[in-house]
């Protein structure tokens, strides 16, 4: 072989090296750039278990304090919510990834809020505190009553009227269906008791009046109570912790899919890498020689 076949072949070399570790560079970055995005996804799905959490929270202050300051950091904090879920829709798309879980995710979160926001206005409807709502008609009506029936020295009305007030408070306390049957027994006996007391027909009005609101604002009251729960699995509260329990299940499918698929990732790089540099290799030595 001449100096100058020898020569022109070692160029020749040396220009495909370059040329290989320029391929190599620009599939090294096409490799490292679209791991870079899929190492992502498991940390945007970790952002929005985050951010349910916070909304978790904001619904429990919100039961314990009736403040709709709590109303409003929950819709914030669900705007949040959104933005990362449709961040994550579009690195999961961009990487060529179904999006049904995504889907799902947002029908739960959507119906998670909409049972919330509904809850919220039940409890508006009852009251927040004993100045406004239910809590406070019914305590206006109540007074009517006591009021009418102390002027006109009716006692065992007023007792009778007290034993409502008993079932009452004890409903609110406890949740439980049981005084409401014992209100509307007891309520039975005062409106009879009521009707046969010796009293002028026009007070006798007012009474009989101001008690069918009472009685009516206590329904009212129960109903709507029913409507958000008796308890943590009934009305609202059991629609909402159904709804948390599948943004929760769908969630952590989402963290161990996108994890797997890092993982994936990870090895189909090594072996792409390994793979061209042991071809380079093979090209190279078949050429020498």
């Amino acid at each position: 072989m001449s100096f100058k076949s020898i020569k022109r072949k070692k160029v020749f070399v040396a220009v495909l090296v370059l040329a290989s570790i320029g391929v190599m560079a620009m599939l090294q970055y096409h490799v490292v750039s679209n791991l870079q995005s899929l190492v992502a996804l498991p940390v945007l799905v970790s952002d929005i278990k985050s951010d349910m959490l916070t909304l978790r929270r904001n619904e429990k202050d919100f039961l314990a304090r009736k403040d709709l300051l709590y109303r409003q950091k929950f819709l914030d904090n669900y705007d949040l919510m959104q933005r990362n879920l449709q961040i994550l829709t579009l690195e999961l798309q961009e990487n060529d990834i179904k999006d049904t879980k995504t889907n799902q995710l947002a029908e739960n979160l959507d119906s998670y809020k909409e049972k919330f926001l509904a809850l919220v206005e039940l409890q508006k409807k009852i009251g927040f505190n004993h100045q406004d709502g239910l809590y406070v008609s019914l305590r206006n009506a109540i007074h009517q009553v006591e009021v009418l029936l102390q002027v006109q020295q009716k006692y065992q009305l007023n007792k009778d009227m007290l034993m409502l007030r008993r079932h009452e408070k004890d409903f609110m306390l406890r949740n439980d269906l049981i005084y409401v049957e014992k209100f509307d027994k007891d309520m039975a006996v005062m409106q009879a008791g009521l009707s046969h007391a010796y009293l002028e027909p026009s007070v006798k009005g007012r009474i009989t009046t101001a008690l069918v609101a009472y009685e009516n604002d206590f329904k009212a009251l129960v109903s709507a109570v029913q409507q958000i729960g008796l308890s943590s699995n009934d009305g609202l509260h059991g629609e909402m912790r159904k709804s948390i329990h599948q943004v929760e299940d769908t969630l952590h499918e989402l963290h161990r899919e996108t994890l797997l698929l890092v993982d994936n990732a990870g090895s189909s790089t090594i072996m792409q890498i390994l793979a061209f540099s042991v071809a380079l290799i093979l090209f190279i030595v078949a050429f020498i020689r």
